[in-house]
């Protein structure tokens, strides 16, 4: 989790549905049952939240670039094959996704992502992430329009890695294309990395904006609230 936000500052903490948004996305990677969840944090404030529910963490730089660049932080000190990685402003993360992802990598996918239908708000937003898909593979990425080839999608902002594969995804130096677009995904892509796609029904929704908070806050929680222990 990253405390800095340009367009809304600690937002992390605030309040949705009864607890901080954080632990939405966290209480979803829990219900999905693929292993262990840690949240990673860049700031006191974010690991005191964490512990008071129950969670996890571990601190991780506030230099991080990228969330590819956080969860590699934490994947160096684990010994496992896979890691999956969601958006803690995300609270709308979709449990069957997560294990569609964990299937994916489980079956030897180097990396995965997701995606959903697009919606026509979609078209011409710079914040709507527009992917191509060409038989469960990505095809490119791109802001606002669908990217030249491949049937196009919205791109849903979480991933899975081979572990291998993530360290060396963060190894590199971000792309022209990445810094342009400011996507982390092309990183990997322009290396050449097989990146499979599973496919999302519901749209998911993150919190960018004050906008989006009181938005969602009008709109029933996607799961039970989360129990702190």
């Amino acid at each position: 989790m990253r405390w800095a936000s340009t367009r809304l500052p600690g937002k992390l903490l605030a309040t949705l549905w009864g607890a901080p948004v954080w632990t939405w996305a966290w209480q979803a990677a829990v219900r999905a049952g693929v292993g262990d969840v840690i949240v990673a944090v860049d700031d006191p404030r974010l690991a005191a939240s964490a512990s008071r529910w129950g969670a996890s963490w571990c601190a991780t730089s506030p230099d991080c670039a990228t969330g590819t660049d956080r969860v590699a932080e934490v994947a160096c000190g684990l010994e496992v094959d896979w890691v999956i990685g969601l958006q803690a402003d995300e609270p709308l993360a979709d449990v069957g996704a997560v294990r569609a992802m964990a299937a994916a990598l489980a079956a030897g996918a180097p990396m995965v992502t997701a995606a959903s239908p697009l919606q026509p708000e979609d078209a011409g937003r710079l914040s709507a992430v527009h992917i191509g898909v060409a038989h469960g593979r990505a095809t490119g990425f791109a802001r606002g329009a669908p990217p030249p080839a491949g049937s196009p999608r919205h791109h849903v902002g979480m991933y899975g890695w081979q572990r291998g594969v993530l360290l060396d995804v963060a190894s590199r130096p971000p792309t022209a294309a990445e810094r342009a677009l400011g996507l982390e995904q092309l990183r990997a892509l322009e290396a050449g990395i097989a990146l499979h796609v599973v496919e999302v029904g519901a749209r998911h929704r993150g919190v960018d904006t004050r906008d989006d908070l009181e938005t969602l806050r009008g709109e029933a929680p996607p799961i039970r609230r989360p129990v702190r222990r």
